[in-house]
């Protein structure tokens, strides 16, 4: 217990990486969304701006009804506009955080983003026929590709959706972060790599964000934090970034912390085999720094970190 609140501390003082065009509802009335900060429904429906849950209590959106699809879209202006896309990037990528609270039961729960209007490549969660509660993409082509969510994502749970285009090959591949386990990395989904999107509309002509809620019965959708941005670069070759995330940080310390005195390879820094105190002191010495973002010194951190290694394997002997 003493070790998961650690970690948890751990997680909570580290700030996650941040786009340059990162879009969230603080800031907003709570109430209807329509009408506020530029956004509209271009179809039907509308979101209420509420707060949120668990590891997100900032404010968010839901769908300001059941059984009814909300189409809202906001184009970019003075207020906000995310970075102009280009046909050349080959890893640009989008997300955004979405909420559900029952995501096993076989209801329709719709929650899909796009950022360049109504028939433009779009991801998110959704279904396809009969079949629903799906990580879900679907391309320019209107060609749709899902994959179950059921053991991935659990009820209630906060996720980060990604998709990242490969602009000059028309391809994307979906992959999540689970926040309220504190996963500290992506998992790529396995059907939904390279996908074809058809893309035939120049990127460079988006200039909007566009949403689609739905939520069924007693279930509740939630989303927030839209962001569009370049992939993080990789630390250079040789960096400790044991879970290879980009940066060198309070995570790959808590990697190495729940693979401790093991060999590896989780974990193992250096290289050398075993993970132990030279991992961490590694890791210490290369650390990422995040400029004007509270986080913990990194000495402090390892002195944490250690103590906690130290506490299991001790428990493990007894």
């Amino acid at each position: 217990m003493k070790r998961l609140v650690l970690v948890m501390f751990l997680l909570a003082c580290q700030p996650a990486f941040v786009f340059a065009s990162d879009y969230n509802f603080n800031g907003l009335t709570p109430g209807l969304l329509v009408g506020q900060d530029g956004w509209t429904a271009f179809v039907s429906g509308d979101a209420n701006v509420v707060a949120g849950t668990g590891v997100n209590p900032s404010q968010v959106i839901a769908p300001s009804d059941v059984n009814i699809n909300s189409f809202l879209a906001r184009t970019n202006d003075a207020n906000y506009t995310f970075t102009p896309l280009s046909n050349t990037t080959t890893d640009q990528v989008f997300e955004f955080d979405f909420r559900g609270t029952n995501l096993d039961d076989g209801g329709y729960d719709r929650a899909v983003l796009n950022f360049g209007g109504p028939g433009l490549p779009n991801f998110g969660i959704d279904g396809i026929g009969p079949v629903n509660e799906l990580f879900y993409i679907r391309g320019e082509n209107a060609i749709e590709y899902g994959e179950p969510i059921a053991g991935a994502v659990g009820n209630g749970d906060w996720v980060r959706l990604r998709l990242t285009v490969n602009f000059p090959a028309g391809t994307g591949s979906f992959s999540y972060k689970n926040l309220t386990t504190g996963a500290a990395t992506y998992t790529p989904v396995a059907s939904l790599q390279d996908i074809n999107l058809g893309i035939t509309t120049d990127p460079a002509a988006w200039d909007r964000m566009t949403m689609i809620m739905y939520q069924a019965g007693a279930d509740q959708v939630f989303v927030d934090n839209f962001g569009v941005g370049p992939l993080p670069p990789l630390p250079p070759v040789g960096m400790p970034d044991v879970n290879m995330d980009g940066v060198v940080n309070i995570f790959d310390i808590n990697l190495v912390s729940s693979n401790w005195n093991t060999a590896g390879p989780a974990g193992d820094a250096n290289k050398d085999g075993i993970v132990n105190i030279f991992d961490i002191n590694l890791i210490s010495s290369n650390w990422t720094p995040a400029p004007a973002q509270p986080v913990p010194e990194p000495a402090t951190a390892v002195l944490l970190v250690v103590g906690a290694a130290l506490l299991v394997f001790a428990r493990r002997r007894r």
